[in-house]
């Protein structure tokens, strides 16, 4: 009589971080969704999604497999800082308004809000709690392009910053033709931000200049109130103005540490820049976003 038995082995799922575990895989990020290389969108905000590229990485359909969970992950935009190494857990424990889990699927989603036109860069990668760091992660180049015409916008759109960091945003021009003037009001909550100063950048200050002309400014900082008005023209010179794109006024922040994670620096509707003829220019007002890492 001959007895045929059949043993399945089974992973011991705590073991998968370990190099030595048989069903060992090296951290490898799947994006499921999302721009796709050098794509060009019309909308200024992107969602992409992405989990473990190996199944055995995945939720189990009893829910029971706690590995996905414990991957940790870190996003960024245009070579800007990297995020902090995020778990799934910790997603759904810091409740993000732009970065969501699903404890189902395994899958991350995370939403980026105003991009300006242009190009951006997106790069993801993961890391398991051994430490062991994903080494080719993916990454993406897209193209952003919303208006054809002439902006004004805070950059970044969106920042990431720790708490209680001090960090520089930008208030730029693109496209403009003939350009004699800016006016705009930037308006913050004095809660969560402490504004430091302001300074009109080298490259900005020869391109503004080029026509030979100067330039007179009159600024109103309300720090109480969270406002800073800003007027800009350029006097004399070639009265043909000036034309291009590029960022136009570096302002200095601090964020209140133990203030709320979340904010918006605005940039007010009559935010204008005029050209020779003193007509206004501008097709788009674009203001950022603050977001503070926990």
């Amino acid at each position: 009589m001959f007895v045929v038995s059949c043993t399945i082995i089974v992973s011991d799922v705590e073991n998968l971080f370990d190099p030595q575990d048989p069903d060992y895989v090296p951290p490898e990020t799947m994006i499921i969704s999302g721009p796709s290389e050098d794509d060009t969108l019309n909308v200024n905000n992107i969602t992409f999604t992405f989990r473990h590229a190996e199944n055995i990485y995945w939720p189990d359909s009893l829910n029971s497999n706690t590995i996905p969970h414990e991957i940790q992950y870190m996003f960024r935009i245009d070579y800007s800082n990297w995020s902090p190494w995020t778990s799934g857990y910790q997603v759904i424990d810091n409740n993000y308004t732009f970065w969501s889990y699903d404890s189902m699927t395994g899958i991350h989603t995370i939403t980026i809000e105003n991009l300006e036109d242009g190009e951006h860069y997106l790069e993801v990668k993961s890391k398991y709690p051994t430490q062991i760091i994903e080494e080719n992660w993916p990454a993406i180049d897209f193209q952003i392009n919303v208006e054809s015409g002439p902006e004004i916008f805070i950059y970044p759109g969106h920042s990431y910053i720790e708490t209680g960091e001090t960090f520089n945003i930008y208030v730029s021009l693109q496209d403009v033709v003939d350009l004699m003037g800016i006016y705009f009001d930037l308006n913050y909550d004095p809660t969560v931000l402490n504004y430091s100063t302001y300074f009109i950048g080298s490259n900005a200050e020869g391109f503004l200049t080029q026509s030979d002309g100067d330039l007179i400014t009159f600024v109103e900082e309300d720090t109480l109130n969270g406002r800073i008005v800003f007027d800009l023209a350029i006097a004399g010179g070639n009265v043909s103005g000036v034309s291009g794109s590029f960022n136009l006024i570096n302002f200095i922040f601090t964020h209140i540490d133990s203030a709320t994670t979340y904010t918006e620096i605005v940039l007010g509707s009559g935010s204008t820049a005029r050209d020779i003829y003193n007509n206004s220019v501008l097709q788009r007002i674009q203001s950022g976003i603050i977001t503070v890492w926990k």
